[in-house]
């Protein structure tokens, strides 16, 4: 069951909150002083960074009476500013919180849930209760909860439209029918095109995380449009603890291959471990590389002259840790990729290797 407040910010007033700086402790002229700095044309303004925290303060009894009513009636109660939310796991809704009148099927809240409201100084919005139950699309702050917080279908839609716009039509002309479209008002007075689709999928990695397969489509395609998106994609891979590959390498072959490979990799979608992203001065070396081969699900290790010289020691370690999780998992992990080198020279190295499909480059 969704609860709108009518009027929620406007509705706490100066005297309400000088009263809660009073009831904190405040003397009376530091509570006026608080009060007024909080308030504007006696009220507290929607928009400031200090209401929110002044208003959930002053919601306090109201929110712990609320959550004992649901507590009673075996419900689950949360508050977002003016949104109030009530669910049940089993059995039918409890009517001393709401219920549908069956005359006009109208969301109707119960008796003792609107005595709290209105003892705590606050009106129900009457055309904004909702009750709803699993059949249908349950809705939390824009959300769906259903079975999982998720986006709503036409969030995502819109969000696949725009990137689809952007990589066919470019940014300026997708800015332009996004401006005329999407947005009223006079041009100029919107965010950018380019700063909108940011923010959407920032706010789809918060709601659905950022290994979702979903959000990392997304990816894939923003970053053919906006290459400059790749910077984002390489420090979320830092974060996520699974990768697809870890790529074991030769220093000597990074500025040559390797940097471009995990670039092109994450630009795909695939997510990486590559000592850049990953190793800082300071951090220890085994322990890291370790946890990478752990996490990884193969392993791309570029085969080169530089990887097999005398002095490596590190190169060797992450090809015996790769073989070994080879004879663990019983499965092959190890995705060659041969730089630089022919099969003859590389099976004087390595002969078990040498006969494995490979990717050969030569620059």
């Amino acid at each position: 069951m969704n609860v709108d407040l009518k009027d929620y910010f406007p509705s706490i007033n100066f005297g309400r909150v000088r009263g809660l700086f009073l009831a904190m402790g405040a003397a009376e002229d530091a509570a006026t002083v608080l009060a007024q700095i909080c308030c504007h044309q006696g009220q507290l303004p929607q928009g400031a960074p200090t209401s929110p925290v002044v208003s959930n303060m002053i919601c306090w009894k109201m929110d712990r009476q609320l959550a004992d009513l649901a507590k009673v009636h075996n419900c689950n109660y949360g508050r977002y500013a003016d949104d109030l939310t009530f669910s049940k796991k089993r059995g039918d809704f409890p009517s001393e919180i709401g219920y549908i009148d069956e005359a006009d099927e109208r969301a109707i809240l119960g008796k003792q849930l609107r005595e709290i409201i209105e003892a705590n100084g606050f009106v129900p919005h009457p055309d904004k209760t909702w009750l709803f139950n699993r059949q249908h699309r349950q809705m939390v702050t824009g959300l769906v909860v259903n079975s999982k917080t998720n986006v709503p279908r036409n969030f995502v839609r819109q969000l696949r439209a725009m990137i689809h716009a952007w990589e066919k039509f470019g940014l300026d002309k997708a800015d332009a029918e996004y401006q005329g479209q999407y947005r009223e008002g006079t041009p100029g007075d919107t965010p950018p095109f380019n700063l909108v689709v940011r923010g959407k999928m920032a706010f789809l990695k918060v709601v659905k995380g950022v290994a979702d397969p979903v959000y990392r489509n997304f990816q894939r395609r923003l970053v053919r449009a906006d290459e400059s998106y790749i910077e984002v994609m390489e420090q979320e891979n830092a974060i996520v603890s699974k990768r697809d590959v870890f790529i074991s390498h030769a220093s000597e072959d990074k500025d040559a291959l390797v940097r471009e490979l995990a670039s092109k990799l994450i630009a795909e979608g695939i997510t990486v471990w590559h000592d850049e992203y990953e190793i800082k001065l300071g951090d220890d070396l085994l322990g890291k590389i370790d946890d990478g081969l752990v996490c990884s699900k193969f392993g791309v290790i570029v085969f080169s002259p530089n990887y097999f010289a005398k002095k490596k020691t590190w190169t060797r370690r992450e090809y015996s840790g790769l073989v070994a999780a080879e004879d663990v998992d019983k499965s092959r992990r190890i995705i060659p990729v041969w730089f630089e080198i022919t099969r003859e020279e590389l099976f004087k190295k390595s002969p078990m290797i040498a006969n494995r499909l490979a990717l050969l480059i030569r620059r």
